[in-house]
This record gives structure tokens, sequence and C-alpha cells, in this order.
């Protein structure tokens, strides 16, 4: 199969983007904060230094372990490269969107596509063909690659990744990396044509690979074992990029199930573990130990992570939980707590507190709670949670009022509320997450647009009005409840069909109420705060 011939994003808007970015985010751009290298070129430098090192390794759901060498990787990567080049014209400013699994193939796949100096545009395999038709229609695609077939790669015509193994040994294409261009798409907030697409940059990837590095002491010998899926933000910076860099091994598992989890720890023993909290959730259910003695804590990201999770990990395998926090927006984490803080220190901190602070500012960014002038907050201050630095993206690719708006005051704004608070035993403020400002779920992991789902639920014949409101769940982070306003009875099937077609069965509402009507002001905007006690009474 084979995908369509995309447009190259020429050296005048790659300029535009510097220009925007460097008015954004106040930075200077002759000033880098590491050596000009991106993550494939420092993945080049270990493989002279550490050419026969493990440091790709890949566990199939059937619990078979792969392993490849930073000389295999670099190698084999460089044949990807010269493919995707020479049959299907891959190269500098070329769109290529990237379905990938936690194997082997997706990630040399995605090494490929980079070192041919293109665009790699992470997707979702999962992702619902209608859903994924709207999100890359604004978008020219070279072509779309998948190790696999799945609905939205038959939907896209997607092209069958060789094995790196089967290819010629060719060199990869000679390129000039664009370092502070774009280099990897990602979709933001699970929505279709309203999703917005943030660009990030090779220089953007390499900071966020360095903060990581410098702030879990990665490096030779250490061992990450990362089961988040890689088309996610969080899943490629931090479980494959940054052991790139720092010349760690990455162990990468396809999907949290507890028994492949177990399998993976014991038979690879990794140093630490990224993880989401509903994973954490259910290898506590279940009756599986994956204590070692070479793990020393959980990296817990993509969702809030709760004092009752990180309490009942605590009592089960005296293993910490070290939360980290971030946006698409800014590559992946912005903040991380300590990794050496004592037990006394971790039980104030992290087990007996309302909520788990999301730590200080990493390396090469900026965090602070901000009033809505752009004024930063007192101590225990409510404010918005806002970043600026060098790890924040290039832009909304083809968005620049969305882009002018996530800037504002030059601070990229997360939409999330909080504040700076002292906490004892820690020199320096922490931050903790209080709320939010935008309309969105948090579900497994996957962020939904409250306001599309209410957009497509009223879509449905007989539905007068809807609205929808997260609730904390525990074993899937939170979960969504529908309030419709009805003129016929309506089946919970027939809203689930509708709306299977334009998102992901992990984040359709789990409960549906039906009400007299749905609380709106004079302008007939929905009374947000008043929807937690309407599906409450219902």
């Amino acid at each position: 199969m084979t995908g369509q011939t995309g447009t190259r994003r020429g050296d005048e808007g790659i300029e535009l983007l510097f220009q925007r970015a460097h008015h954004y985010h106040r930075r200077a751009f002759d000033e880098s904060l590491v050596d000009p290298l991106d993550v494939v070129e420092r993945l080049g430098q270990w493989s002279v230094r550490r050419p026969d090192a493990p440091c790709l390794t890949t566990i199939t759901p059937d619990g078979t372990v792969h392993t490849l060498s930073f000389a295999q990787v670099y190698a084999q990567s460089a044949r990807m490269a010269s493919w995707l080049a020479s049959e299907h014209d891959v190269g500098p400013g070329v769109v290529v969107a990237v379905l990938p699994r936690n194997d082997t193939r997706s990630v040399l796949c995605i090494l490929g596509v980079l070192r041919a100096g293109a665009i790699a545009f992470m997707v979702d395999p999962e992702e619902r063909p209608e859903r994924l038709k709207a999100l890359l229609s604004a978008f020219p695609i070279a072509g779309v690659h998948g190790a696999d077939p799945t609905p939205a790669a038959s939907t896209l015509g997607a092209l069958d990744v060789p094995d790196a193994c089967d290819l010629p040994d060719n060199p990869p294409p000679t390129i000039e990396s664009a370092y502070r261009g774009p280099a990897l798409y990602f979709g933001t907030s699970g929505s279709t044509a309203a999703s917005k697409v943030v660009a990030q940059s090779r220089y953007a990837a390499a900071i966020n690979a360095e903060a990581v590095t410098r702030h879990h002491g990665l490096g030779p010998g250490v061992r990450i074992l990362g089961c988040l899926p890689i088309h996610h933000v969080n899943g490629l910076n931090f479980s494959i990029f940054a052991t790139l860099w720092s010349g760690s091994e990455t162990v990468l598992v396809q999907g949290p199930r507890p028994d492949l989890l177990h399998h993976s720890i014991t038979t690879t023993q990794p140093d630490l573990v990224s993880i989401v909290p509903t994973a954490l959730d259910l290898l506590v259910l279940s009756d599986l130990d994956i204590r070692s003695p070479r793990l020393r804590y959980f990296v817990s990201a993509a969702a809030p992570l709760t004092a009752r999770t990180a309490q009942a990990v605590w009592e089960r395998f005296a293993i910490p939980v070290i939360q980290g926090y971030g946006l698409t927006e800014a590559v992946n984490f912005s903040t991380t707590m300590p990794t050496d803080l004592s037990s006394d220190m971790y039980r104030h901190a992290v087990l007996e507190v309302p909520v788990p602070a999301i730590g200080a500012a990493l390396f090469g960014n900026e965090v602070a709670v901000l009033r809505p002038d752009g004024t930063k907050t007192d101590l225990d201050e409510q404010g918005e949670i806002c970043v600026r630095g060098h790890n924040v993206m290039l832009e909304y690719v083809d968005n620049p009022d969305a882009t002018l708006a996530a800037f504002e005051h030059g601070w990229l704004h997360t939409g999330d509320l909080g504040v700076s608070t002292l906490m004892p035993g820690l020199d320096a403020p922490v931050h903790v997450v209080t709320g939010r400002s935008k309309n969105v779920a948090v579900v497994m992991g996957v962020t939904i647009s409250l306001e599309e789902l209410e957009s497509r639920i009223r879509d449905v014949p007989g539905v007068e009005d809807a609205a929808c409101v997260a609730v904390a769940d525990q074993l899937r982070g939170e979960t969504i409840v529908a309030a419709v306003v009805v003129s016929s009875t309506i089946k919970p099937a027939t809203y689930s069909q509708h709306l299977a077609t334009h998102f992901s069965p992990l984040v359709l509402p789990s409960r549906w109420l039906t009400v007299p009507a749905i609380p709106r002001t004079a302008t007939g905007k929905i009374i947000r705060h008043a929807l937690p006690r309407l599906v409450g009474d219902a």
C-alpha cells in the first residue's frame, strides 16, 4: 500500500516558527543549554563508545524478550531511513504519520523518519478511523506507516514497515538537521477536527532528555522499563529518547497488563518503571509481587497520582512513586518530585496530603503559578500553573490564534490550577495541582474534551441537550458521567454506537442520566460547577 506525497516546509516556514517561538517564550535561541546534538546523533555517539551494550529491549505480549545493542539500533535505523527516502521520497519537511506499537520495528521506524529529516506525526494505532481522518485532513501526509494492520491503518492506506534486518545495508541520506525546526507532531486532547497539533523540535526533545537524565541519574548501566504507548509524548520522550540520550537501556512493554509487568520486571530487573496510576492500582489489586533488588521507584505520569494509590503501593511493595507533571505542549516533564526523599519526607509530601505534590521545575524550564494578569502568586495562593523555557513546543501547527492564546504573557498556560507551597524537609517550594480551568477529563491517561463529547451527544436523534462531568475513579483515574435532556426514551447502547465512530471506547461515558434541564447561564453557557451536584442528585 502507498501513501500520498506531501508538501515540504521551506526554510522560510521554519524561520517563521523560530521567530514565533522566540517571541512567545522569550528565550535566546543563540544560546543552547545542551550541545547542539539531537537524540539520533547522541545515539550515534553511544554506538561508537558502547557498541555492544544493550540499548533497546522489547517484550512481546507472550513474554518473548528481544534486545538490540546501540550499534544495532543505529545501523538498523539507518537502513530504515534509507528505505523511507529511496522508496517513498521521505525527506526534510515531509510529514509522515507513524502508527507505532511498543515494539522494535516501530521504534526503528520513528528513528528512521527522523534520520531522513522528516517530521513524525505520532498517531494512536487504535484511533477511530473517522476521528483520524478529521485530525489529519488539514495536513499533507507523505505516508502512514504501521507495523500491523488496524482499522486506522487500513483507513489511511498504511505502509507495512519491513523488518530492518531485511533491508539492504545502505547509508541514510545526508541531511542538515533542522535542530530547532519541527521534528515531531502530537495531536492533543483526543478530539477530532477541534484537536490541536503540537510541533516539537529536536532541540526541545534534547533539552527534556537532558532534564530527566539529570533528575533520575540516567546513564550507562541504568535500565528503564516503560509501558506507556510510544505514540504518547511521555512514552516516546521518556522511555525512548531519554535513554538514547543518556546511554541507558530501554525495556519496552506492550501495555500495563499486571502479569506482563510482573514478568518484565522480574526478568529484566529495571532500576525504574515508567507507569500510569491506573496500572499501579491494578498491580496492587493483583496477587503478584513485583519487588526486585534493583527497582528503586516508579515514575508516575500521564494522569494525576492520588495519595490513596501511592499509599497502597507503599504498603504493598515498599516502593515509592515519584510523580512527574507536564504537557504535550511542554514536550514531556516540566516538574518532578525529588528522587532522594527520606521515608519521613515522602510521607509528608506524598502519602499524608490531600493531593500529592508534582515537584519543582526541571532543568531547562521555569514553572510558576500565575494570576490572571500574569503576575506570580504568593505561596499557597491559587492560580494557573504556567511554563516557559527551552522545552516548550514551537506552536500549534497552522493554528496561530490558539498558539497566541496558549502563550499569553509569554508563558505556556497549562489550564491546570495549582499552588506553590513549602513542605517539611524540602528547601524549595513545590507545586500542587488543585483543579482545572479547561473542560477536559483524563480517562486511563487519555485526555478528552468534554465540550466536544457534549457536541457529539447532542447529534444523537432525540437528544435536546447534554452536559458531561468528570468524576474520580479508582481504576481509571477519572470517568465521565453524561447528563442528557431527551424528547424520547433512548437506550445507552444508542449513545455508544453513535460515539464509537468518533471516540475511543476508553473515554465513553460510564453513566447516562436523564435530567429535566442542563444548568446554563443567561448567555447559554453551561454552569460547570453545578454539574457534580446535578449528576449526584439524579
